[in-house]
């Protein structure tokens, strides 16, 4: 596959989306009349400084820091990472291998191959071998245009999905991109590296966006809704809606964009039965299923050999007798 950018074209996307970030990221960092802070070095060290007065607010201690996103950004110290707020108080301990700032100022921590969920105090929110995202499309911006946005409170919805006992698999596939620089010079090709994760086996447990479980976390198989879309030269092509199991290899690594459909159900598997519930984790009837699989446009449960159709909310189930 040859994907195609025009770089006048994509100028006029991006920068946009890079000043629309700004005033408002600005504008929740200087909530409260929160100075907005940058990172500033010395040569040696990082700290930071207000973007506007230049004055250092936060000494240079540390070997390496990260941007503040709202009140709160990761520092390094030797190899270790923690958390700061904007008075330069560590919220959470310089332990980790590596963080990611989440929304609502959830902390991902990672610590010899764990997984650490920690609210803004610093307190635990639970612990896990693996972890996936899955977000949704209804926002403004695609999940490729907002790698910055994932850490605000503007973006895509989206639920985590985490796993304890299993095996965290990515697949990396390489793709040729073109670019078209639409003055007469001559269109360049690089390789764009692409990953794919997934995850095998072990006990799943869902997250909602403030990394509170909705589910048990003793679930054997999670199956969601996915929009995919085929990349072309102009456009991302609309290819349908699936119902993926989050363990199938051969669906979870395919190329192109994917994104979950947070308005359909979310089926749990639990003692060797699918269970139907929202993301808000709310049971939406009480059938049981052997297999539930989606054909056309049509979502299937079986169960002793009969065949049930199940509607596109999850709530309603009648007999399939044709």
């Amino acid at each position: 596959m040859v994907k195609r950018i025009s770089i006048s074209g994509f100028k006029y996307l991006w920068f946009p989306i890079i000043s629309f970030f700004y005033t408002v990221n600005s504008f929740a960092q200087n909530e409260k009349n929160d100075p907005l802070l940058v990172p500033y070095s010395n040569g040696i060290n990082f700290g930071f400084k207000d973007s506007i007065t230049k004055k250092i607010t936060i000494m240079p201690v540390f070997n390496g820091v990260g941007f503040f996103y709202g009140r709160y950004a990761k520092v390094k110290v030797n190899d270790k990472w923690g958390i700061i707020n904007k008075k330069g108080d560590r919220i959470v301990e310089v332990k980790y291998d590596s963080i990611f700032i989440l929304r609502n100022n959830i902390f991902l921590c990672y610590l010899k191959y764990k997984c650490y969920f920690l609210n803004e105090t610093g307190k635990a929110m639970g612990t896990y071998d693996n972890f996936l995202k899955f977000e949704d499309n209804t926002s403004l911006f695609s999940a490729n245009e907002m790698p910055l946005l994932n850490n605000s409170t503007l973006g895509n919805n989206l639920l985590y999905v985490v796993n304890t006992g299993g095996v965290y698999l990515n697949i990396i596939k390489m793709d040729t991109v073109r670019v078209d620089h639409g003055n007469g010079t001559a269109t360049k090709y690089f390789i764009e590296k692409k990953s794919f994760p997934y995850i095998k086996d072990g006990k799943f447990a869902i997250l909602n966006d403030k990394a509170e479980t909705i589910t048990p976390s003793d679930i054997e198989a999670v199956k969601v809704y996915m929009k995919f879309y085929k990349p072309t030269e102009n456009k991302d092509e609309y290819k349908g809606t699936f119902l993926v199991d989050i363990s199938d290899y051969t669906v979870m690594t395919k190329t192109g964009k994917r994104y979950i459909d947070l308005s359909k159900p979310i089926y749990i598997k639990r003692k060797g039965f699918w269970e139907t519930m929202d993301m808000k984790g709310k049971m939406l009837n009480d059938n049981k299923f052997e297999s539930v699989d989606k054909a056309g446009e049509f979502t299937f449960g079986i169960l002793n050999k009969k065949k049930y159709c199940i509607s596109e909310d999850g709530k309603n189930i009648t007999e399939y007798n044709q």
